[in-house]
């Protein structure tokens, strides 16, 4: 079954926002219409349509900017289809084979004056991201990230700025200051490197961390409260007056000498969260596991062994959570401060430690095994690409499972008619988290290709597990609108030229208009990546464009929209991505599992193209 690493782990505005008040918390980044997908309170921008807001600038050369803006840049950042992250576009920053430290992208946020009022708030830096060329990564990475205070003219470091891997998931945090509301994200080149590379990112966003908000209906709950000082030995650990526990999971015992410590007596996944208040000079602090600090505080801590940390302004209580954190039978949880200004709080309102078992069962403690489809290997991952309907079996193991499910595409239209709408497609990264269990796949199959002055039959539902990619749309003959799906079908070429079907938001896109002047043509089906084409006098419309995908370890095109047809003229074609081009007087089928639209067929005679069938294409680490 599935892990849920965020139960019981709302904030008060995702209580609000599941209660029905949209209202935003931040203004986040690449706001872009339909550019959304919710994760808990957080709303998140991709790069769908453009880079909308995003600025290049080229500061002093220096490894840290002066504040992002401004200059003569050389560097670029566009939006691009090949390959994307997530959905159907990522950004990419673009640097050439020159020296150019100090130049950069920038993108200029607001946040909700709840979170730089008199008690400022700890905010989350969140995107996904790939490295090319000769990046560099690691603490002294080409690319750092930063972020500008524009009210008080001030550059903020992140609790972590550097870029650590090839590819992976970028996560920092920054203290929000007093009475600002207005900031700059920075992605900053900040070494001489004469060398070429590129960062392509996607879902980019700000947010307010996730804190406990409700406890209710846990297994087992620790709850520490009115802090009392620090151990005499264990100098940097905290200790709490007054403890309470519920259930069995979960043990504290305060000592004089060692400060106050938690010990997990079962496996499971654990919701931490420690909020204090630094009544001294700023400084870090949090939740470690199985050290006792006393070698440099907080801060020299393994990263591994921080449970949760927050970056404290003097005198400000603020939260340090983690909603979901595997922990094992024998681990030791302590509140950790810095060695030099530690959080001192003995009030119990605003001093005070939070642990909390969210899930029963013991962690699994390997990769994913699994079976079915055909599994193929990239690097350290396995692939699993089902032509047909199956099931993937989980056996062992548990971990993250990225997928592409596309749907069968529409069929195309015969007689004056118009090309079926592209299979619609689903791509999920970096996925869920799944663990063992069997999870149904269907693949869509093709609209089929149908007789004289029919429309085209809309294509198959894929689907794997709770993902649902809809069947393209078919193409409209004659008088016949085209029909809606994943994309829409074209619409028909008679009475005045019909209207293409549309398509699903974030699945593909409507079909193209018909014309009746001059051998009555239909429209271009709908495809992933655009709209149909609109007939025009004689001459059928293309097929929109399909969407290049690397799931499967290369770059394939899927999901291109059929093209529309007339009797005897010139015939719309498709793009790469398995549709078909139109036809006067021939059935063109849509390639098999491509989710492609079927060409229409202009005679009326035979039948016309039949949609492609579609495909589901997952994958996941396995070493």
């Amino acid at each position: 079954m599935k892990l849920f690493t965020t139960l019981l782990t709302l904030s008060s505005f995702c209580f609000n926002a599941y209660a029905g008040n949209s209202t935003q918390v931040l203004k986040r980044i690449d706001q872009l219409e339909g550019a959304y997908a919710a994760k808990s309170s957080v709303k998140i921008g991709l790069f769908e349509e453009s880079t909308k807001g995003w600025a290049t600038y080229a500061d002093a050369a220096g490894t840290t900017p002066v504040n992002g803006t401004g200059g003569a840049p050389t560097v670029t950042f566009t939006r691009s289809t090949s390959s994307p992250l997530e959905g159907k576009a990522s950004a990419i920053l673009t640097k050439d084979a020159a020296n150019r430290q100090g130049e950069g992208a920038s993108y200029d946020f607001t946040i909700d004056e709840a979170y730089s009022g008199a008690n400022p708030q700890n905010l989350t830096i969140e995107f996904y991201y790939e490295t090319g060329g000769t990046f560099t990564t690691g603490a002294s990475s080409d690319v750092q990230v930063y972020v500008y205070d524009i009210t008080n003219a001030t550059l903020i470091t992140p609790l972590t700025t550097s870029i650590s891997a090839t590819s992976g998931r970028f996560q920092s945090a920054f203290l929000a200051a007093t009475g600002s509301v207005d900031y700059r994200l920075i992605f900053h080149v900040a070494t001489t490197s004469a060398s070429a590379w590129t960062l392509k990112v996607d879902k980019v966003s700000v947010h307010e961390l996730p804190v406990i908000y409700n406890t209710t209906g846990a297994s087992s709950v620790a709850l520490l409260t009115t802090g009392n000082g620090f151990g005499s030995t264990n100098t940097n650990i905290r200790r709490y007056t007054v403890t309470s526990t519920q259930g069995t999971a979960i043990s504290c015992a305060d000592s004089a000498t060692l400060g106050t410590s938690c010990t997990v007596n079962q496996d499971g996944i654990y919701a931490v969260n420690r909020l204090d208040r630094n009544t001294g000079a700023a400084s870090n602090f949090g939740v470690v596991k199985n050290d006792d600090c006393t070698t440099g505080g907080f801060d020299s801590v393994l990263s591994t062994n921080q449970v949760s940390y927050t970056m404290a302004a003097s005198n400000v209580a603020v939260n340090a959570p983690n909603p979901g954190v595997a922990l094992s039978s024998g681990d030791i949880l302590r509140a950790c401060d810095d060695s030099s200004n530690r959080a001192n709080d003995t009030n119990s309102r605003t001093s005070r430690l939070t642990i909390a078992k969210v899930r029963d069962e013991a962690l699994p403690s390997s990769f994913i095994v699994a079976t079915g489809g055909t599994i193929t290997t990239d690097g350290n991952y396995r692939v699993h690409t089902f032509n047909s309907s199956g099931s993937f079996q989980i056996t062992s193991g548990s971990g993250m499972v990225e997928s592409l499910v596309v749907a069968g595409g529409g069929a195309g239209g015969n007689s004056n008619s118009a090309g079926g709408g592209a299979g619609g497609l689903r791509y999920t990264t970096p996925g869920a988290t799944y663990g063992t269990g069997t999870y149904t796949v269907t693949v869509g199959a093709g609209g089929a290709g149908v007789s004289t002055g029919t429309s085209g039959n809309n294509g198959g539902n894929s689907v794997f597990d709770t993902i649902t990619s809809t069947g393209g749309g078919g193409g409209g003959a004659n008088a016949n609108a085209g029909n809606n799906g994943g994309s829409g079908g074209g619409g028909g070429g008679t009475s005045g030229g019909q209207v293409g079907g549309t398509g699903i938001a974030g699945q593909g896109f409507a079909g193209g208009t018909g014309v009746d002047v001059t051998n009555s043509s239909g429209g271009g089906g709908g495809g992933c990546g655009s709209v149909g084409g609109n007939a025009a006098a004689a001459v059928g419309g293309n097929g929109g464009t399909g969407c290049s995908n690397s799931i499967s370890g290369s770059a394939v095109f899927y999901a291109s929209g059929g093209g529309g047809s007339n009797s005897a003229s010139t015939q719309g074609t498709a793009s790469a991505g398995g549709g078909a081009n139109g036809a006067a007087s021939a059935a063109n089928n849509a390639t098999a599992n491509t989710g492609g639209g079927g060409g229409g067929r202009g005679d009326g005679a035979g039948t016309s193209g039949a949609g492609g069938s579609g495909v589901v294409i997952l994958r996941y680490q396995f070493q």
